[in-house]
């Protein structure tokens, strides 16, 4: 049995790649039925956040050959040229696949990214997430900060006179989300 992982993240596609992989909840069961069914994957898990799209699975033949199947599959099913999806796609393989989803799972659930995670008054940051759009306000800490939409999975914001070291928070229609770690104001 060999477990393969082929995906896409923050740090190696653009967000315009990025919101074209990712996957809705119907989308995720659909791509799951059709790679067991093609028989591309006996066993499925297929893993979408703003951050990344990551299909995890089960290679029925044991060779390392469903992961270029894999990221075929994904061409056709996002409508991506390969060329284009195939620089921003990672491999992964049994215990490295394995430990990649211990390391991504133990940090989700509703949050945002920053980059970069500190800097100055005035520096510009980025906020990563889910469904942003619509959102009210961004705070650092607590103090306030203009903000602009780039994507519905990106907010651009700086950072505001009177911040301190503290989470990014975002208000959207959603709820209100949290940055997984601190950004730390710098003098």
């Amino acid at each position: 049995m060999e477990i393969v992982l082929v995906g896409l993240n923050f740090r190696t596609a653009p967000v315009e790649v990025r919101e074209k992989v990712s996957f809705s909840a119907e989308q995720a069961l659909q791509a799951s039925e059709e790679l067991r069914s093609n028989g591309i994957l006996e066993e499925t898990l297929v893993l979408s956040t703003c951050n990344r799209s990551e299909v995890y699975g089960v290679n029925p033949n044991g060779t390392r050959e469903s992961a270029a199947a894999l990221s075929r599959y994904l061409s056709r099913f996002h409508e991506l040229q390969p060329d284009l999806l195939n620089r921003s796609l990672y491999h992964h393989y049994d215990r490295h696949a394995v430990r990649h989803l211990f390391r991504v799972s133990a940090g989700l659930g509703p949050f945002v990214s920053l980059l970069p995670y500190s800097g100055k008054v005035a520096t510009v940051a980025y906020v990563l997430g889910t469904n942003l759009t619509g959102a009210t306000n961004v705070t650092f800490n607590g103090t306030l900060a203009a903000f602009t939409f780039v994507s519905k999975t990106e907010v651009k914001t700086a950072v505001p006179s009177g911040a301190t070291t503290g989470f990014v928070t975002i208000t959207t229609p959603g709820g209100t989300l949290k940055s997984n770690i601190k950004f730390h104001v710098t003098p």
